[in-house]
């Protein structure tokens, strides 16, 4: 099942004895190949040799609304921005929750699988992502009283 490096899975194993040293790591790897291997993540992108965030990586920490033009959605904004003028500065984006949410700035997500609409769609995250390393939030300790995962 293990589809990472060798080098890579026994790194990873020293790393989770360290930090959980009464849980069954091996659970914990097989878990993570899982995930890892749903999106064929880490075995396209990520080597010793070619680390996915290095010393030389610049990360941009936004919401999705903090760059606006009228009658844009702001996530296509924030991509055009990047790209016309940040290319070289910045190899990826954090975009702050885009969720529909309740409040908390974002952070009470309503809906995990949507995009909230007044910023944009799934196309525009496809679309950063497909430019710059994106890196979201999961925000599964801030969910809105108003989601079906509170209900």
């Amino acid at each position: 099942m293990w589809r990472l490096n060798t080098a890579f899975h026994d790194t990873l194993r020293l790393g989770l004895k360290r930090l959980y040293p009464d849980s069954n790591v091996e659970r914990l790897l097989e878990r993570f190949a899982l995930i890892a291997g749903r999106y064929n993540f880490l075995q396209d992108q990520c080597s010793r040799d070619a680390p996915y965030w290095n010393e030389k990586s610049g990360l941009l920490v936004t919401y999705g609304d903090m760059v606006t033009r009228p009658d844009e959605r702001p996530l296509k904004t924030l991509y055009g921005f990047l790209r016309d003028y940040l290319p070289e500065t910045f190899s990826g984006v954090h975009v702050l929750p885009f969720f529909p949410a309740s409040s908390d700035d974002g952070f009470s997500v309503i809906d995990y699988n949507q995009v909230d609409p007044d910023l944009g769609g799934w196309e525009d995250i496809e679309r950063l992502a497909g430019k710059f390393k994106l890196m979201v939030d999961l925000v599964l300790n801030h969910v809105s009283s108003r989601s079906k995962w509170f209900e």
